[in-house]
């Protein structure tokens, strides 16, 4: 625990060099009466991790809190050891698919990703290439230039897993990333 010292004493918890990418400390989130998230202090580093929970557990709320989408009512939270609410650098080195997004239907997948990769500093060149590449990964290569409102659940799935990965993150979330999908699409997801 970073926070002992000594015989029950406590310190002030302060990020070094060994600190989880993702840490919670402390972390709740209520809304008045409610509360989403309770006490949570977790730390995740590389790999694979699954969190579950039945539906109203408060796991989109967890992302949502590291995303900074929500503020926490108590707790820190760090992403690559820094608090993202006093600098949002962080974010920059994290891909996020999140359960409900609002998509431009009437953009084709390449601009709504290329627009992405702009956002995120690339020139208009360098936003198409990486536009390309992450699209080909997804499997869309051949409805790249279709708009987005003509595609299936998967398919939009698929275009929000491109985005989040155009950026070449070193972090990526998954909200939900299956939800609606038929078992054809979900296979080609998690593949």
């Amino acid at each position: 625990d970073p926070t002992q010292e000594g015989k029950g004493q406590t310190k002030e918890w302060k990020p070094d060099v060994d600190m989880p990418v993702v840490y919670f400390q402390g972390v709740s989130k209520s809304y008045g009466r409610i509360h989403a998230v309770s006490n949570i202090t977790l730390g995740l580093s590389g790999g694979v991790t699954g969190i579950l929970g039945m539906n109203g557990a408060g796991k989109s709320t967890l992302f949502k809190l590291l995303m900074g989408k929500l503020k926490p009512s108590a707790g820190e939270i760090r992403l690559f050891g820094t608090d993202p609410w006093k600098n949002p650098a962080p974010y920059a080195r994290v891909g996020f698919v999140p359960e409900h997004e609002k998509m431009y239907d009437w953009m084709t997948a390449h601009g709504f990703v290329s627009t992405f990769a702009r956002l995120n500093g690339l020139t208009r060149d360098e936003a198409g290439i990486e536009a390309d590449r992450v699209l080909d990964f997804v499997g869309l290569t051949d409805v790249a230039y279709k708009k987005i409102g003509q595609f299936s659940k998967g398919m939009r799935q698929r275009v929000k897993i491109a985005h989040a990965l155009v950026n070449d993150p070193e972090l990526i979330i998954l909200d939900e990333p299956l939800q609606g999908c038929d078992p054809l699409a979900r296979t080609t997801i998690m593949n």
